[in-house]
This record gives structure tokens, sequence and C-alpha cells, in this order.
């Protein structure tokens, strides 16, 4: 199985889904304080965020840690069960060189030709898989996670909210860390059963 398939890819996804917040993020933050350039600086509110908690604690973050590590350890074990079957024909025709005519030595030769192809086809599908199934679970998450960022900002009075770690802060004091509100607000909205449609 490839590496990509055999390492968790969380970290990849991690960092890419943290950058595309902070993006968001740190695009939101210029434009308040493009709105704010006529206010003194000490009437701005600014509010941090650590984007990586939003993503992997929050509990649809987590089940969607789960499902994909789940569809990782399926490709896994079918990567198994192919280089089981290419071990298997090896070692048939390892034994058989001795023993075997041309033609059957032949045809194994091919049988393990076709299973690699296979395999290698396999491992294309498996990697694409895998990250289509991420780029889908967290954009769902990034999706359904900013306006509730743009709805707290609004409702506390922030100008500019940053990602904690990614927006090139040097020090931002706990107070102005509002990760835990944005985490409750995040847990109990994705909790809660979107209403069904108005019958006519």
């Amino acid at each position: 199985m490839c590496s990509n398939i055999e390492t968790p890819n969380s970290w990849r996804a991690r960092l890419a889904l943290v950058a595309a917040l902070s993006l968001v993020l740190m695009c939101q933050a210029g434009a308040a304080l493009a709105q704010a350039g006529g206010s003194s600086a000490d009437t701005a509110r600014i509010a941090v965020i650590d984007v990586q908690r939003l993503l992997f604690d929050s509990k649809v973050g987590q089940a969607a840690v789960e499902t994909l590590r789940n569809l990782r350890e399926q490709k896994q074990a079918e990567a198994q069960t192919f280089q089981s079957e290419i071990t298997a024909l090896r070692d048939r025709l390892a034994e058989g060189r001795l023993s075997l005519s041309q033609d059957r030595l032949a045809e194994l030769e091919k049988q393990v030709e076709d299973k690699l192809i296979d395999y290698q086809r396999f491992q294309d599908d498996a990697e694409r898989a895998l990250q289509e199934g991420q780029e889908e679970a967290f954009g769902t998450i990034e999706r359904d996670v900013m306006p509730i960022i743009n709805q707290v900002a609004v409702e506390l009075g922030y100008s500019v909210i940053f990602n904690k770690f990614q927006s090139g802060l040097l020090f931002a004091s706990d107070t102005v860390d509002i990760t835990d509100t944005i985490l409750e607000r995040f847990d109990q909205v994705t909790a809660t059963p979107a209403p069904a449609p108005a019958e006519n």
C-alpha cells in the first residue's frame, strides 16, 4: 500500500483546512479593519480562535475524523489482500521454475504483472477516495462554522477575529480567546435537527 494510505493523512487535512479557515478569518479581519478605519484603535474589540480545536474538538469534527479513519482502515485492509495475493503468485512462480512448463510459467508471470497493475490502480483510487472524503467532510465543517463565527462577532461586538496560531500573531491573551464559545454554539447548532419543510 502506498505511504499516503498507510500513513494517516490527518495532518495534511488539518493543515489544508486550517489554512482555508485562516484565510477566511484574515479576509474578514481585513474588511473589519477597513470599516473601522475612522475609529480609534482602543474602541475595536479583538478576539482569537483556535481553529484546530474547532475542527477536531467539535462533535461534527470528531465524527468526520472517525469516518475518515474507518475509510482509511478499510483501504488498508484491501491493500493487504492485494499484497497477499501478489506474494502468493510470486511464490508459486518461484517454486515452479524448475517443474512447470514454459507456458505455465509465462501464464503465472502474466498473472503477477496483471495483479501489480490492478494494485497500482487500487492505490490511486484509494488515495483519491481518501482525499475526496477529507475535502467533503472538512469543507462541510468550514461552511457550517463560519456563519456561527460571524454571528458571535456581531452579538459580542468584535471588530476583528484572528486565527490564534496562523495569523502572524506573536501573542494573544487567553481572555480574548473565544474558541469555547464558538465550539459550544457549533455543537448546539449541529446537534439540532433541521426543521421539516412546511406542507402546502
